[in-house]
């Protein structure tokens, strides 16, 4: 009894850490990572700057750029501008295969534009 009592402590045991490392790995996958890219002038960004600026980002991420499209938000445009505050706003970027879509973030402060990276979910 104390031999099945251990054994079934072990498998247990076993479970609990391969569950806590599929969560810690999720969580740590779906981070956001953030880049740091310069503009010429610090007027609020085209579609096409921030589409550019986008894919520069996931580039310096080490994605493979040629497997990802931008994909317009409401049909026509690519770079969904914040309303309130026009120097933010995202580009989303859907897989041409199996791979994972990105959202890419972008805040501008003057000349300078914070890009957040991660995966859509």
């Amino acid at each position: 009894m104390k031999r099945l009592l251990k054994i079934l402590l072990v498998i247990v045991g076993v479970c609990a850490f391969g569950y806590a490392c599929i969560i810690t790995y999720a969580l740590w996958d779906f981070r956001t990572r953030h880049v740091t890219l310069q503009v010429q002038t610090p007027q609020p960004l085209t579609e096409e700057q921030a589409v550019d600026l986008s894919r520069e980002a996931l580039h310096q991420l080490g994605e493979d750029i040629t497997k990802f499209i931008p994909r317009a938000y409401d049909g026509t445009n690519f770079y969904a501008r914040n309303t309130i505050s026009p120097d933010s706003g995202y580009v989303m970027w859907a897989s041409t295969g199996s791979l994972p879509s990105f959202l890419v973030q972008l805040n501008q402060t003057g000349v300078v534009v914070r890009c957040g990276v991660s995966k859509c979910k």
